[in-house]
């Protein structure tokens, strides 16, 4: 099995689906209803040595698990694959138009190359948004229908989605401290050592962290939109990275609209264990 199969293989026999057993896991914490709602984005103390970081350019660091390629989610057959993890973690594509940070290629390329790689990148990013609107409606769908068959379909779609998820740039302490003097002389200075990315988190009233991710761009506000560097995450990637950091409480899609909240306790017994 892979390891972004997210659900946990069980017995047939003693369990129903993966999708069944998220359906009785929500009806009886009521998941969707009753997690509050997020005030205010991260930038936490908490959030400095998050696992799971990934690299500026979209690369996995600090040991993270990646997902497993195609080859592998095909083995473990569909049943046990619901989580979209078909794509390497190399695969991660920050937005059309937003450039990360850090870090030089090995060759330079052409400008034909770089249009090239561009128009694939805003393609790609184009056809996950469109999977990403589904679960919006489907989400809407279920706040209004409340049935265990609105929320499997909900459950259903975010399986096979990517996320678009805030991130905040993490640079090393030597790089801090040279930017900051550079700064104050009136000068600029490039990082010398790796630029991370991680997941900038949200805070209840109750200070709980909250991962926060989108189902797609429209439904990101727009004083957000120029505030973060917005990575496109395979959702079992997201829900790994909650399940790992005990901190976080729960993981919200859509926090800033009609919300689908999956609590810490929830993701425990869905998130295979690595």
């Amino acid at each position: 099995m892979g390891l972004f199969d997210f659900f946990k293989k069980k017995n047939k026999e003693e369990v129903g689906t993966p999708v069944e057993e998220a359906s009785r896991a929500e009806q009886t914490a009521d998941s969707n209803e009753a997690a509050a709602k997020p005030e205010m984005m991260g930038d936490t103390d908490q959030e400095a040595g998050m696992a799971g970081q990934v690299s500026a350019g979209g690369q996995e660091a600090d040991g993270a698990a990646a997902t497993p390629t195609s080859a592998e989610a095909q083995e473990a057959g569909a049943a046990d694959q619901p989580f979209a993890g078909g794509q390497a973690a190399a695969g991660q594509q920050p937005f059309a138009g937003t450039q990360a940070a850090g870090g030089a290629a090995a060759q330079p390329l052409t400008p034909e190359q770089l249009a090239a790689r561009k128009a694939e990148q805003e393609e790609l990013a184009r056809k996950r948004d469109e999977d990403g609107k589904v679960l919006a409606y489907l989400i809407d769908r279920h706040h209004e229908l409340k049935t265990k068959e609105s929320f499997q379909a909900a459950i259903k779609s975010l399986t096979e989605v990517f996320l678009c998820v805030p991130m905040r740039m993490q640079f090393s302490s030597s790089d801090t401290a040279a930017m900051q003097a550079a700064k104050q002389e009136g000068r600029k200075v490039e990082p010398k050592d790796p630029v991370r990315l991680a997941p900038s988190l949200m805070k209840t009233k109750e200070g709980e962290l909250i991962y926060a991710a989108f189902s797609n761009r429209d439904e990101i506000p727009k004083e957000l939109q120029n505030k973060f560097v917005w990575v496109q995450m395979p959702s079992g990637q997201c829900a790994h990275f909650v399940v790992i950091n005990k901190n976080i409480s729960a993981m919200v899609i859509n926090p800033h609209s009609k919300s689908l909240v999956l609590k810490r306790d929830l993701l425990e017994k869905l998130v295979k264990p690595v």
